[in-house]
């Protein structure tokens, strides 16, 4: 079901609360995920099963149509410490949590290794080889705030 484009604007929070309440989603800690590849929106929930509250909405960049991120019910695996980065020569991504059979994961988007800039417009756009990228405040609130077992729903 990857769409293999992305379409504008988004969904209101209400049909995004009715979404997740409606399809009966649980998460053992209080907090749902869910990573909307159709808009590129993280969506944060806040509550327990039946009675979710949409607390944030983030853009973000999800992968490539030939390295699509996966969909599906996932949970966070684990998370890196704060300082630890991928590195990729010129640049890196950190602030990384594991997801998806750990071949995933929610991460900064790409920044200069000699700055620490961003330096691709890689938000709302299919870039990535499968993670989802995210401004540093917002994946640095989630990696904060969001414990390690946090149902993901990827759709």
């Amino acid at each position: 079901n990857y769409p293999g484009y992305i379409a504008g604007g988004d969904y209101s929070e209400y049909e995004k609360e009715v979404f997740v309440n409606s399809m009966g989603y649980s998460s053992p800690t209080g907090y749902l995920i869910w990573v909307n590849r159709y808009h590129t929106k993280v969506n944060i929930f806040q509550g327990s099963r039946g009675n979710w509250n949409l607390i944030h909405t983030y853009s973000v960049g999800i992968g490539a149509q030939n390295s699509p991120t996966i969909g599906g019910q996932y949970r966070i695996a684990g998370k890196y410490p704060t300082s630890a980065r991928w590195s990729y020569g010129s640049w890196y991504v950190d602030h990384i949590m594991m997801w998806g059979h750990g071949g995933y994961a929610f991460h900064t988007r790409a920044r200069l290794t000699s700055n620490g800039n961003y330096f691709v417009n890689d938000v709302n756009a299919m870039v990535s080889h499968g993670c989802v990228r995210m401004n540093v405040p917002e994946v640095a609130w989630m990696h904060a705030n969001l414990p390690v077992g946090t149902t993901i729903i990827s759709y």
